[in-house]
């Protein structure tokens, strides 16, 4: 199955009359040819479809499309613009080993309850989100490969 599409072409004698009142701006369409200009969808509106005829979200947006089942219906699904999902926080360093062996300690049913995470912005800087293996989920660790910036007294002065 192979998918064409025709654009119409555009000439000196068109007459090209771009969108007023566009609450989140204008965008060129697929097919653009300078006298296409469209609004751009919203937050919570509309996007998606067959080469975007549903739309196309502003700047700052993205087309959050209902669930894919296979790979035409990927071009075509619609969906609901949505606000871009800033980038993951990744703290430097890397997660400490695993232990080889879990205990009961190492289960959390020492008197430690360790912090479960989904990411490191979760976490304090010199930590990272990593998986636990003895408890099955992710935790905040402390980081064993950066330096800390200043020195912690251990004499309690």
């Amino acid at each position: 199955r192979s998918l064409t599409m025709t654009c119409y072409t555009c000439d000196e004698t068109d007459e090209c009359n771009p969108p007023t009142n566009c609450s989140y701006g204008t965008i060129k369409s697929t097919c653009s040819c300078g006298c296409d200009d469209r609004c751009a969808s919203g937050p919570g509106e509309w996007c998606g479809g067959f080469v975007d005829w549903g739309g196309t979200c502003a700047e700052g947006l993205e087309c959050k499309k209902e669930e894919v089942v296979n790979q035409w219906n990927r071009w075509e699904a619609d969906g609901k613009c949505v606000a871009k999902a800033p980038p993951p926080i990744i703290h430097p360093g890397t997660c400490p080993p695993s232990h080889k062996e879990c205990t009961d300690a190492l289960k959390g049913l020492s008197i430690h309850i360790p912090q479960i995470c989904s990411d490191d912005a979760e976490c304090r800087f010199y930590s990272k989100c990593c998986f636990d293996k003895c408890l099955d989920h992710h935790t905040c660790k402390p980081t064993l490969d950066i330096a800390l910036p200043f020195e912690m007294p251990f004499d309690g002065k």
